[in-house]
């Protein structure tokens, strides 16, 4: 008896074992990392498989304990090991600390220790076993840091590295953004290493390579990302016509028929509709769907419609091109003698040559294909197509289609006709007709070919753009109610935000977690039309504010410089067309709502009674809303007159309704009945704690009316009788700086959560306090700069000791103000700002807080640091809290400002005003604008620090634009020690660095070239706290500075870099400036040409900009230059 050959066994040994091996004998590394990650991979879903027990059960998790399960074989030697494939992978005593069940039963801080587990276990296996090396610690971040060198040492992928380290993150407190602290999440990443190593896994080294895998700027996708259910029905309908010609077919040939279809005798085709609107991926759908007919063999007639011409002429041009496959040399041949069959058909059937020489004539190709038609047809093209003389005739037209659609038939294949953008059609003649021919080709010609014929007809169409009751929709309701027809229509929707996290994260090659912050700002931008999606990331990567990092191995981006990208006019036109959609009383409500800003609570929205007409514009309805208070009070007050001895008899009503009548009085600005009020109700005062809320109004009053030294004045006697310290008379800059060192180290670490967790501020009279303290705040940074770092660092100290209320947020904001005005620590004030940001917008005060704090923390502190267009939004936003919140005092318009008597807004608009004419040349007499010296002489008369200022900046830039430099600089000297250190400071170091390095080159002055070398320096930690803002200014007056020491190449050089950043950083006004001064630097040096070309671009940046009055004074000197050329 032979011996019998026991079967062989699997071989089983621990990971440990696996990477040994594996790692030794690899034929090269990229091998092992494939190896690495497929054994990763299974480990993972075993893990999804089964959970761990207990939390002791975690230890089993190591690669000793693990268990890889090979391939049977005979022998157990490393060569056979490292090339056999893994079958499964299993854990030492499974069946006792480990059970099937979900993860998610753990809890989540299980979960995290498990991935953290998993990162060790990962870091060995793509390591080849040597984080075994790494020396243990406790320290966390110490091992993390050796884990991350050890594996840049090995030169491990840049994939795994983050992989490797968002794993041993997840049990950090607190948890990164990016920290991996699911098994799903990972099993994600794995999957993309294992299936497409090429994008997730191996280093990518080209910026060209990895722009053609986004496939933004080339069409080879392979799947539609967020579009899987709508290619999936595409699919199903495609596989069911497909079975159903594949039965006849199989019938034919004598093979028994079974399934589905085999009964089903009167089945023609399948007719999906696509809906949706423009841009969302329909006819991506489409060509994805045509794609796949194409590969499997299919006869596919592509009919695209325009807004141009009839549906028919489209119909015989798609018919035509179809044809022209038999003459191309990328067809295949079986495609090429299929079409050659059609034709022949169709020659065969039309008996009559002056039919067939017309057909041959409509369809071109089909003349081709027979050339003893072609000579026939050539002498008879006079005579008119087919479409011309018989298209009149809906008799001989259907015929003409039944004979195409027959020729089709017959070949045995199955037939997609695709007919995109059908609501651009005057009526579905065409696609009725073809329809028709295909059902009325008789049952006798159908035996003649095979037994099943197939037919998909897939159409789109835009939503907004095909009424209900329209005849298109009505064209295709009949079609799709025809009992032979299985109609199905697939809405194609706009993409939500997880759906265009998965586009970025399979586009850009990263896992979702990375790409979830831009997702959301995407979607923001395009709203999730798939179109301006695309679009929007290509402008993005046009703009290099998306771009391939070769250092990092990954494309990289910021979020607030894409936030400032453009959308394309596109989306706003898309928007519109689909608010025309809303019902008129919803219209209403969207046009109300928009005033809101961005966002709006229901709770306010409930307010606003829809049922009756209201004004669209806020201001008109709040004005509606105050005049409606205004007569009830006044109606209150006439019946409390009645009465002599109100003030007595009725004390508290009396109070109450001059104070409310009061401050409506203050919201309409009609200051001569504020006054009244508080002149009727200051004398009848019965205590002070009765005077709290009349000395607020009073203090009003009197800063709408300029007078900012009585407004302080009053608020100061008020903390007086609250019991607050009193404020020294003499101010100094060393008292000041002393507040701010005290201050600077108690917020020096503030978090939003420290001071959510502070208690509520309950004492009447601390919240009174910090009411008075915040409108010194107000009126001292107009009035009296010094005096505002004292203020808010008591507010900062009364929110410690006493807690938080909406006031506390005003001090810390201008306490961070006064960090930056006069400290050099503009990072703490931005950084506190930014934590104030987040209060105030879960604040229930938010609209009063955003207008209120503007100027603080908009203009200055955000200003500094975050690119200033991306403030320009926030202003439309912080108007309109202005006008909910009823806050007058920042109406920072003439009209607003005239209506309701604020006296210091309507300065400065005016001096804004003066700037902006200037440049632009429009007449000031015409606007009414005062001079700049009646200007300045209201602002030394009112003790008006922060409108002196804005007259200063308003000349300074007047006589920077003009190329004034003495004046520049006599000016700028008059203010350089002034209060405003910092806000000064950064004003006047770019217009005094190009004065200065002018007139240093003009006079040989070396004072001037002092100055700009000081200007450099400080440009210099400008840009370092914000490049997007201020690189441009530096480079260019370093560039002077260059040019003023003789060094004219490296002064050339910088000019290009100037305006190459200026370009990137979006400053028009910038580049402008700095193209004029390049220009000049080239004709100053013999360059004339390249310098008048520069000037002539500074033109015409001035112009885009606005400033025509520039743009027409320098075409002058252009002009002149060109007659010396």
């Amino acid at each position: 008896m032979e011996a019998v050959n026991p079967a062989p066994q699997p071989v089983v040994v621990s990971l440990k074992d696996w990477i040994t091996a594996t790692g030794q004998l690899s034929s090269s590394k990229d091998n092992y990392l494939l190896s690495a990650a497929n054994v990763s991979w299974m480990l993972t879903r075993r893990l999804l498989q089964v959970v761990p027990a207990a939390t002791s059960s975690l230890a089993q998790i190591t690669t000793g304990k693990i268990l890889v399960v090979m391939e049977p074989t005979h022998s157990l030697t490393n060569v056979q090991l490292a090339d056999a494939a893994i079958q499964a992978i299993h854990f030492q005593s499974e069946a006792h600390n480990f059970y099937s069940a979900n993860l998610m039963q753990l809890g989540a801080s299980v979960a995290r220790a498990l991935c953290a587990i998993l990162g060790n276990v990962l870091l060995e296996v793509f390591t080849m076993g040597r984080s075994t090396e790494i020396e243990t610690t406790a320290d966390r971040h110490a091992i993390f840091t050796r884990a991350n060198s050890l594996m840049a040492v090995l030169d491990t992928p840049m994939a795994v590295r983050r992989l490797v380290g968002d794993l041993l993150h997840a049990i950090d407190n607190p948890c990164p953004a990016t920290a991996l602290t699911s098994l799903e999440g990972l099993l994600w990443d794995l999957t993309c290493m294992k299936d497409e190593p090429q994008l997730f896994l191996f280093d990518r080294t080209c910026p060209l390579g990895a722009l053609m895998d986004t496939c933004l700027f080339i069409n080879t996708e392979r799947h539609l990302v967020g579009r899987e259910d709508a290619v999936a029905q595409l699919m199903a309908a495609k596989n069911r016509v497909a079975n159903h010609v594949l039965l006849g077919a199989s019938t034919q040939a004598g093979i028994p028929a079974g399934g589905a279809f085999c009964q089903d005798t009167n089945f023609h085709c399948e007719v999906v509709s696509l809906h949706g609107y423009a841009g969302c991926g329909k006819t991506r759908l489409l060509h994805s769907l045509t794609s796949s007919c194409e590969q499997e063999g299919w006869l596919v007639l592509n009919v695209k419609l325009d807004k141009q011409g009839p549906q028919q002429r489209a119909f015989v041009k798609a018919y035509d091109d179809f044809l022209s496959k038999g003459d191309r040399p990328d067809v295949d041949s079986v495609m090429k003698e299929t079409i050659r069959q059609i034709c022949q058909c169709i020659s065969a059937t039309i008996n009559d040559e002056t039919t067939l020489q017309e057909v041959c004539d409509t369809f071109p190709n089909l003349g081709k294909a027979l050339p003893q038609i072609s000579a026939g047809a050539s002498r008879n093209r006079n005579q008119g197509s087919l479409t011309d003389e018989v298209g009149s005739v809906s008799k001989r037209r259907l015929m003409t289609f039944q004979i195409l659609v027959k020729a089709l038939l017959t070949v045995g294949r199955p037939v997609l006709l695709v007919n995109d953008d059908i609501h651009w059609a005057q009526q579905l003649e065409g696609l009725q007709d073809f329809v028709a021919g295909y059902y009325n080709v008789p049952c006798a010609q159908q035996s003649a070919g095979y037994r099943h014929h197939g037919l998909m007809i897939a159409t789109a169409y835009r939503s907004n753009e095909m009424k209900e009751d329209g005849c298109l929709m009505q064209s295709l309701k009949r079609i799709e109610q025809d009992k032979s027809v299985n109609a199905a229509r697939i809405a194609v929707h706009d993409l939500d935000k997880g759906k265009i996290d998965n586009l970025l994260s399979t586009k850009l090659c990263l896992p979702s977690r990375y790409t979830i912050d831009l997702a959301g700002l995407v979607w923001t931008k395009t709203r999730g039309n798939v179109f301006f999606v695309i679009q929007f990331l290509k402008s993005c990567i046009e703009s290099r504010v998306l771009a391939y990092s070769v250092d990092a191995r990954r494309w990289d981006w910021d979020l607030d410089v894409i936030d400032l990208q453009m959308i394309s006019q596109g989306v706003a036109e898309l928007l519109t067309a689909r608010f025309s959609q809303l019902p008129i009383p919803l219209m209403q409500t969207v046009k109300i709502a928009s005033c809101f800003g961005s966002q709006v609570e229901l709770s306010t929205m409930a307010l606003v009674n829809f049922g009756h007409h209201v004004p669209f514009d806020m201001t008109g309805l709040l004005r509606s809303a105050v005049t409606e208070a205004r007569s009830y009070i006044d109606v209150g007050l006439r019946l409390l007159k009645n009465d002599s001895h109100h003030w007595s008899t009725q004390y508290k009503l009396s109070l109450e309704l001059f104070e409310l009548s009061a401050s409506v009085s203050g919201i309409n600005g009609d200051t001569d009945a504020m006054g009244s009020c508080l002149n009727e109700i200051l004398p009848n005062l019965k205590g002070f704690r009765d005077s709290l809320a009349s000395s607020v109004l009073l203090s009003r009053l009197l800063a709408s009316s300029g007078k900012y030294d009585e407004a302080m004045a009053n608020c100061l006697s008020a903390l007086t009788h609250l019991g607050e310290e009193e404020v020294p008379e003499n101010i100094n800059l060393e008292l000041v700086m002393n507040e701010l060192a005290v201050i600077e180290t108690t917020l020096n670490n503030i978090t939003v959560d420290q001071v959510r967790n502070l208690p509520r501020m309950t004492d009447t009279d601390k919240l009174s306090a910090m009411q008075f303290m915040a409108m010194m705040c107000r009126y001292s940074t107009i009035a009296k700069p010094m005096l505002v770092p004292i203020m808010s660092c008591r507010m900062v100290r009364l929110t410690i000791e006493e807690g938080f209320c909406d006031n506390s947020i005003v001090g810390l904001v201008v306490a961070a103000y006064g960090l930056f005005t006069f400290t050099n620590n503009i990072q703490l004030g931005y950084r506190i700002g930014k934590v104030c940001d987040v209060l105030i917008e879960e604040s229930p005060k938010k609209h009063a807080l955003r207008s209120r704090l503007c100027r603080e923390l908009d203009i200055t502190l955000k200003a500094m640091v975050e690119p200033q267009q991306k403030l320009i939004p926030v202003m439309s936003d912080r108007y309109n809290s202005a006008m909910l919140s009823g806050d007058v005092a920042y109406k920072n318009c003439i009209e607003q400002a005239s209506r309701y008597k604020q006296q210091n807004s309507l300065l400065v608009a005016m001096t804004n005003l003066r700037m902006c004419t200037h440049l632009t040349g429009k007449s000031e007499d015409e606007i009414g604008l005062l001079s700049y010296d009646e200007l300045e002489a209201l602002s030394v008369g009112e003790s008006n620090n922060h409108l002196r200022f804005r007259v200063m900046m308003s000349k300074l830039s007047n006589y920077f634009f003009d190329r004034d430099w003495i004046a520049v600089m006599e000016l700028s000297e008059k203010q350089r020690p002034s209060k405003f250190n910092r806000i000064i400071t950064t004003a006047l170091a770019w217009y005094e660095g190009v004065a200065s390095l002018t007139l240093a080159r003009q006079t040989n002055e070396s004072k001037w070239r002092d100055i700009g070398v000081a200007s450099v320096e400080k440009l210099v930690s400008f840009a370092q706290t914000s490049k997007w803002n201020f690189q441009h200014r530096h480079l260019l007056v370093q560039a002077e500075l260059y040019y003023t020491d003789g060094e004219l190449d490296s002064a050339e050089a910088t000019y290009k870099a100037a305006i190459k950043s200026a370009r990137e950083h979006q400053y028009s006004s910038g580049e402008a400036v700095i193209h004029e001064c390049f220009g000049l630097f080239c004709i100053e040096n013999e360059r004339i040409k390249q310098g008048a070309r520069l000037l002539r671009t500074a033109v015409d940046l001035y112009e885009q900009w606005g400033a025509k009055r520039k743009a027409t004074e320098l075409q002058l000197l252009v002009d002149t230059v060109d007659k010396h050329c």
